[in-house]
């Protein structure tokens, strides 16, 4: 069986760096074991004062003799169970004994609160997305909210999206369905260990072939989230990564010379925005991951596009 390397990120407020953690998994998420080396590299940081490698190696070594433990050896580092770790961290509260709340300290949550579930849940092998583990139940939450009783029935990915993040103009909308379906399928195998195309009756597999494959409950959309969010919250980047496969789309060029029409007469970008999709900064309200806060995803989108088109 094939080792599955993930690294999960541990940002150190008071240096200012994010430095990675990672953990070893087999291809279903057992056996999971975290790297000692990467957690004391992160102890020993200091604000204007890089972690030493070396002396890193030889900490470890140190505090793996004190803590009476027996971690795996692989390729010159020690790999450590979610038993070992706890009492090899025991052992190390002298290291990153700075800041409020120390660094230790806020490692010492990442651990517990993240790092811990993921290799008990075996999802760790799944990567970075799956840290969100911790908030999951919130955005279950809010798919109750949004979905009700359809919380629980099987709908494709690009009404998913629609749905939870308020998104109404189609091509935008086909733009992220591809950029997350990939992942969408392998989050599901990982966690479920079933090929998506084979979990339900004959009819939701032609459904889903029909789909490509990305017909969940929005309950399992849940996981995706993160992506999907990283996406959003960059739409300069996520339009110019498509801005080959959009060129040749009739309906992109149609809007395009809307707009270029709209701005001859003198409309304001709002004013354009609002006539061709009617989409306005009020219109399009999505909870954001804050508790009580919106964002306007597909506003921040059309904004992004009419900045590509010259004026």
């Amino acid at each position: 069986m094939s080792i599955i390397i993930q690294s999960f990120p541990f940002y150190n407020k008071y240096a200012g760096v994010k430095q990675d953690v990672q953990i070893y998994s087999d291809e279903k998420g057992g056996n999971s074991k975290i790297v000692l080396e990467d957690v004391v590299l992160i102890l020993l940081t200091q604000p204007r004062k890089p972690a030493d490698t070396n002396e890193a190696i030889a900490i470890t070594e140190e505090k793996i003799k004190l803590a009476s433990i027996t971690p795996t050896d692989f390729d010159g580092l020690h790999l450590a169970t979610v038993d070992q770790m706890e009492e090899f961290y025991i052992c190390c509260d002298e290291l990153g004994d700075y800041g409020k709340p120390t660094v230790y300290e806020l490692f010492g949550k990442c651990w517990v609160n993240i790092l811990r579930e993921l290799m008990e849940k075996r999802l760790a092998h799944i990567g970075r997305l799956v840290s969100r583990v911790p908030v999951w139940e919130k955005d279950l939450d809010k798919t109750r909210r949004i979905f009700g009783e359809e919380a629980k029935k099987e709908i494709a990915l690009r009404i998913w999206l629609k749905m939870y993040y308020k998104l109404s103009v189609d091509w935008m909308v086909t733009v992220i369905t591809f950029k997350t379906r990939g992942k969408m399928s392998f989050l599901y195998r990982g966690t479920t260990g079933e090929v998506p195309n084979s979990v339900n009756s004959s009819k939701k597999n032609d459904q889903r072939r029909q789909a490509g494959n990305n017909i969940y409950t929005p309950e399992t959309f849940v996981v995706i989230a993160p992506e999907v969010e990283k996406l959003l919250d960059n739409p300069k980047n996520l339009l110019e990564d498509a801005a080959e496969s959009i060129k040749e789309s009739d309906t992109v060029e149609e809007e395009t010379n809307q707009v270029k029409t709209l701005r001859f007469q003198g409309k304001s970008d709002d004013e354009i925005i609002e006539q061709i999709w009617k989409v306005t900064p009020q219109s399009n309200l999505a909870e954001a991951e804050e508790e009580g806060e919106y964002r306007n995803y597909q506003y921040e989108l059309l904004k992004v596009f009419l900045d590509f088109i010259k004026k």
